[in-house]
């Protein structure tokens, strides 16, 4: 919008019963009215003022007074209601004889608009229960575009079923985020087949009948703890495969695996499936923030939470949504440097429980896939200084060696209980390390004080500790990738060299891991 004046103003035209459309809002600056709109039947674009407050004058179906605001309400207002697309008000300007060429702000402005990307998990709730699997990817996107008023068009949505409520992943494109306010609302949403049907459902039009017409909870949320289903093909399927995800330290549990090139796309999400088409990822988050941290943080507190979201969304159901004997469904595990000590200090404390529930998640485990994984350390000693004394700063400490330190006594022992868990079993490894250097971080002395990713660079993680899995012996299948060590996760379209490997060891490992795994059960049942 720019500097505001004291020449602007704002009018905000009501919505029109008889045009369906949301009313503009109209800023006034200097001699020109600019008109920003979503509009279904018409957009109206710009107009000539004289004055500093005057009227907005229309088509016929704009018969509603205006309301004019205060400069205040303007600077208030604009930074959540306004979307100013310049490229789409250059008839003002010809208005006054100035040229119809956008500048190159307004160039930069349109294209800032356009891309607007952002990634929000919203969990969904039926009042009724999982007593059906009526909701589908197109109702629930008619839905929130009709709640909303938007298009989400050029964004991607992705539903999947939980035992109790759905969960759906939104990359939002061109759109200002509706759910900035992290607050849940109800979402009335049509599950008839034919949708062309308009009924007035409380201050909303949706598509159907009422009776087609279920009311859900749905509660948005952008940091992505615990656990998230990214995508379910399992359904009434045989011969299928679980994908856990954990993310690295201090890492974004959806945003560490986004493409570089488009932040809408995730090879986990928007990938894998194409290939993969029977499989469940789920990706689970915790908080390893190295700021700002005020809980218990140490990768023992961090498997704990994993192991309990694993049993919890492998349990047995009799929902119809959900496959119902998911707890003896292979387990293939994507890790990305701390991730991986997480997920293996969940196995051993899996086989430390003795339960029967943990025993068969250990028989259910077929694979790892271990990227950039400090089992010997994290050569990373400006890490010490961000932590400091804060609750990370133990697990820090336990991490991080210099080229003459020793491994860890945590480290060493992990390896070793880790070692003793599959010691009966064989466990298929693959183990890629960094080939480039990353930046390391450094305070700015300058007035900021901030943390910037502006030191010296060095490999974070070696070749011997990600390749020996266990702590002391090399893992077989072992893979370079030419990428630093935060972008060896980070794939920028199916297509990447980097990620062919990637996609072909996991590819591997979900057509051998049905038949192995099924083997083994049916050995200890005695079939």
């Amino acid at each position: 919008m720019g500097a505001v004046n004291v020449n602007r103003a704002l009018f905000d035209i009501p919505r029109c019963p008889r045009s369906n459309f949301l009313g503009p809002l109209c800023v006034v600056n200097s001699n020109i009215l600019h008109i920003q709109s979503f509009p279904l039947k018409q957009l109206i674009t710009a107009m000539k003022m004289k004055q500093d407050l005057m009227k907005c004058i229309s088509s016929s179906m704009l018969t509603h007074s205006l309301f004019i605001t205060t400069v205040t309400s303007l600077v208030v207002l604009a930074s959540t209601l306004i979307i100013a697309d310049p490229l789409q008000l250059r008839s003002a300007k010809k208005v006054q004889g100035e040229s119809e060429e956008p500048t190159a702000r307004e160039h930069a402005h349109a294209k800032s608009i356009k891309e607007v990307q952002k990634t929000w998990r919203l969990f969904i709730v039926p009042e009724s229960g999982m007593a059906t699997c009526s909701l589908n990817h197109d109702s629930l996107k008619s839905a929130l575009e009709s709640k909303f008023e938007i298009s989400l068009k050029e964004s991607r949505l992705v539903l999947s079923p939980e035992p109790d409520q759905y969960c759906a992943t939104i990359s939002l494109r061109g759109v200002r985020s509706p759910f900035t306010s992290h607050y849940s609302f109800e979402l009335y949403i049509n599950t008839a087949e034919d949708q062309k049907t308009l009924v007035k459902y409380g201050d909303h039009d949706h598509g159907g009948s009422p009776h087609d017409l279920l009311r859900y909870t749905v509660t948005p949320d952008e940091d992505f703890l615990h656990m998230t289903t990214l995508y379910d093909g399992t359904i009434g399927k045989e011969n299928v495969v679980d994908l856990i995800v954990v993310p690295g330290l201090s890492s974004h549990p959806y945003g560490s695996f986004k493409s570089p090139q488009d932040a809408t796309e995730n090879w986990l999400r928007d990938y894998l499936p194409q290939k993969l088409p029977d499989i469940r990822i789920m990706v689970y988050g915790y908080n390893s923030a190295l700021l700002g941290g005020k809980g218990k943080e140490t990768i023992q507190h961090y498997a704990t939470g994993l192991l309990d979201a694993i049993r919890l969304y492998r349990k047995d159901t009799k929902a119809p949504c959900i496959e119902q004997h998911r707890s003896e469904r292979p387990i293939i595990f994507v890790a990305h440097s701390l991730g991986g000590l997480v997920v293996k200090q969940a196995l051993v404390d899996a086989k430390d429980s003795n339960t029967g529930k943990d025993q068969k998640l250990l028989m259910s485990c077929y694979g790892l896939l271990f990227f950039g994984v400090p089992n010997r350390g994290l050569r990373h000693e400006e890490l010490k200084a961000i932590s400091g004394n804060s609750p990370i700063g133990q697990l820090v400490y336990d991490l991080v060696v210099d080229d003459d330190t020793e491994v860890k006594p945590y480290l060493r022992t992990l390896g070793q209980n880790f070692r003793k868990v599959f010691e009966n079993k064989r466990l298929d490894i693959a183990a890629f390390y960094e080939g480039k250097t990353s930046p390391t971080v450094m305070r700015d002395e300058g007035n900021s004080g901030k943390w910037t990713r502006s030191g010296k660079n060095k490999l974070m993680v070696t070749q011997d500790s990600a390749i020996m899995v266990d702590g002391c012996r090399v893992t077989e299948n072992i893979v370079p990738l030419a990428a630093d060590h935060s972008n060896m996760v980070k794939f920028s379209t199916e297509h990447d060299s980097l990620y062919r490997p990637v996609q072909q060891k996991i590819s591997d490992m979900v057509e051998e891991a049905p038949g192995v795994i099924k083997a083994l059960f049916n050995s200890i049942n005695g079939v």
